[in-house]
């Protein structure tokens, strides 16, 4: 019993040491429809289907159908980033509808992919006050099939240069300006710029208010800028040594939309790397539960555990040994 346990353990160790390498490889931020250049959400412009295939909209239902209320990326197969705000009101969750490889909300083409909400995960010290943490993950029903609309997103490495990155964009179903009266039906996208922490946290436009695991985009003039509906969507910036975008930040806050010294807020990434990726293979304590209402047996809503309790313990083991050449090498030390 101790042996299978120490297997275990160095399982687990394994799946965390090779998790924060999840995000580099050659089959995200593919984006097979996208061709050519670029044309110059509030002050953007309507996208094509498939431009942005890891847009996610987040929807809940109402009197007439489902509705848009945020955003989010989809990350791999069955996971989705977001904002954890959107988790405003945790017994609605269970009736949520994830749509993937959308464009026009009111008509859903037969490239929609559809999904429920099976768990997800809120940063334990996300703060809606100090405006920190705004970070969230979304398991999915069941996988997603990828195609030429749906895709998986890159995020940055720790080590990439955020700061440097000239060809950033923002993309969502939020307003179009600040005081509309309902969200965008197609999706938009606006090119934005990346504004260092010290300008954004000068007197007369933050004021400080930009903690380091937050970072701001858009226009210092203002006229471009996410607004309310685009919270948890994607700040992209492309990498031009790969000729990918990756997701550097999720939408998060702002002062009003658009306005001059008030760009928007976004949670920064990179900051939440090792988190994303220790959730994703369950390598971290576990989150507090965030229980909701289950409407039916196909799709409980609540905070995903650490393990996969219905995988045996000798199923994990013998999978990751045959395929995990770190969990060998150390196994060979105890043999000796």
């Amino acid at each position: 019993m101790d042996h299978l346990f120490l297997l275990g353990f160095l399982v687990l160790l394994a799946s965390c040491s090779d998790a924060t390498r999840a995000y580099n490889s050659a089959s995200c931020g593919n984006r097979p429809l996208k061709k050519g250049s670029f044309a110059r959400i509030v002050g953007g412009t309507k996208t094509q289907p498939g431009d942005w295939p890891w847009m996610v909209s987040l929807q809940t239902p109402g009197i007439s159908g489902y509705k848009h209320f945020c955003g989010g990326t989809l990350i791999n197969h069955r996971w989705v980033l977001t904002a954890a705000h959107c988790f405003g009101d945790l017994s609605f969750v269970s009736k949520w509808r994830v749509v993937l490889g959308g464009h026009q909300l009111s008509k859903l083409s037969r490239n929609v992919q559809v999904r429920a909400v099976e768990s997800y995960i809120l940063h334990k010290r996300y703060s809606p006050n100090l405006k920190i943490n705004d970070i969230a993950l979304i398991k999915l029903s069941f996988p997603v099939t990828f195609s030429d609309f749906v895709q998986p997103a890159c995020l940055p490495s720790t080590t990439m240069d955020i700061s440097s990155k000239s060809s950033c964009y923002i993309s969502g179903w939020g307003l179009m300006f600040e005081k509309a009266s309902q969200t965008a039906d197609t999706l938009q996208e606006a090119k934005v710029s990346i504004i260092d922490s010290e300008t954004c946290n000068s007197p007369s436009w933050y004021n400080g208010r930009i903690k380091y695991q937050n970072m701001c985009a858009g226009n210092p003039k203002g006229g471009i800028d996410t607004c309310q509906g685009d919270s948890g969507g994607p700040l992209m910036c492309l990498d031009k040594t790969t000729s990918k975008y990756y997701v550097v930040g999720v939408t998060s806050w702002g002062f009003g939309c658009a306005r001059k010294h008030r760009p928007g807020v976004y949670a920064r990434t990179q900051h939440f790397q090792k988190w994303i990726a220790a959730k994703l293979a369950g390598c971290s304590a576990q989150e507090k539960k965030q229980s909701a209402p289950q409407t039916t047996s196909t799709f409980p809503s609540g905070s995903e555990p650490k393990v996969d309790t219905r995988r045996s313990l000798t199923s994990a083991v013998e999978t990751s040994l045959k395929d995990s050449p770190y969990v060998r090498k150390i196994l060979k030390r105890f043999q000796k």
